[in-house]
């Protein structure tokens, strides 16, 4: 472009400033259409998984997810993960925009809601609540019997804290059995429950079966999980789940679908080759190149392919990811009524527009 034409659309430019016109001007004189404008548009968004704290074998699904470029290749979003830090609260990063969705307890997203989080359970991924009251094998002798024939005693139970699934879990066994917690002596021991049951400072705990059991069992120390409720059924407490940010719900219910198929696809594919997806998640997870770390994984992992429950529809009606609304109510009540979280609409805290309504 020569100076006097520069000039000249120098003084055009002035001109149409002056008249309030610029942005016409430049619409209908750029050389180049606006494309850049469109392709942002069109282009996936970069959405963020947040997974609770650190690396870890049960996440395996995610991993297979991301490895396979399910998740990374997905048509809506591209979805990539997250692990929060031990100093992050729980649902931190999503209220900040920082995670887009999160895996958690469908409990405590219930309770998250109800102090103002804008999150909402759009699948489940465990259908059987994870948590156990865990005992050393021997100590108590009846475990056919209800687990009040062992809190009446004055049982000490080391729990993390009061807080998390943890706690609601072992204010729900006390519920059950119509038990105060002044009944039996509560431990705060922090994340330390197989170190806590493993050298006798506390006569029992509250842990996961698929990580804090395996982990007693593979330190030589057979244990028995003495509460009925959890085998029953019967217990008004949802596990892990997957959660969307309210901003997700209402600007891209699409790739949301996409994501919750994608994890559906990912669980059965850990579920039929869970060694395969140890070998996959090595990439994820630190010191899984170690033969015997690779083996406790899949101990893990195979603990864990047992809280997704039966894979399509099970005898219940329950398709895999499916939400359970009939827990959901009984939850809010009990979590509500127990002084655990604020009276919150069950309704407000999950959506059955993605992975369906379980029936059961």
């Amino acid at each position: 472009m020569n100076e006097t034409r520069r000039n000249k659309l120098r003084r055009l430019k002035k001109t149409l400033l002056a008249g309030g016109l610029l942005l016409a001007f430049i619409a209908c004189s750029s050389e180049q259409p606006l494309q850049a404008e469109t392709q942002l548009s069109t282009t996936p968004a970069v959405l963020t998984v947040g997974l609770t704290y650190q690396p870890d074998i049960q996440f395996a699904p995610f991993y297979v997810a991301d490895a396979l470029g399910w998740a990374t290749e997905a048509e809506h979003a591209t979805f990539q993960l997250r692990h929060h830090g031990m100093s992050e609260s729980l649902f931190g990063a999503l209220a900040s925009g920082t995670e887009d969705l999160i895996v958690a307890g469908g409990d405590e997203m219930y309770v998250a809601r109800g102090e103002g989080v804008a999150v909402t359970a759009i699948m489940t991924l465990y259908r059987n609540y994870p948590v156990a009251l865990i005992v050393p094998q021997g100590s108590y002798p009846h475990p056919e019997l209800p687990a009040a024939a062992a809190l009446e005693a004055g049982m000490s139970v080391g729990i993390p804290g009061p807080y998390g699934e943890n706690w609601y879990y072992l204010k729900a066994v006390l519920a059950n059995y119509g038990l105060s917690e002044t009944d039996i002596e509560i431990v705060h021991i922090g994340y330390t429950q197989q170190a806590a049951l493993l050298a006798g400072r506390v006569a029992a705990v509250v842990g996961f079966v698929n990580n804090d059991v395996v982990r007693l069992q593979r330190a030589g120390m057979a244990v028995t999980l003495v509460d009925a409720t959890n085998a029953h059924n019967d217990l008004a407490l949802i596990g892990a789940s997957l959660g969307a940010s309210q901003q997700l719900l209402d600007n891209n219910s699409a790739a949301l679908q996409e994501y919750v198929d994608i994890i559906k696809r990912a669980i059965e594919y850990v579920a039929a080759d869970p060694q395969r997806a140890v070998d996959i998640a090595a990439a994820y997870v630190p010191g899984l190149d170690q033969p015997e770390n690779r083996q406790a994984a899949l101990d893990t992992l195979t603990a864990t392919i047992a809280l997704y429950g039966d894979l399509g529809i099970s005898a219940n009606m329950c398709n895999l990811g499916a939400i359970n609304v009939h827990v959901w109510q009984a939850q809010a009540s009990f979590l509500t009524e127990r002084g655990l979280a604020a009276d919150t609409p069950a309704t407000a805290a999950y959506s059955t527009a993605f992975a369906g309504v379980c029936e059961g």
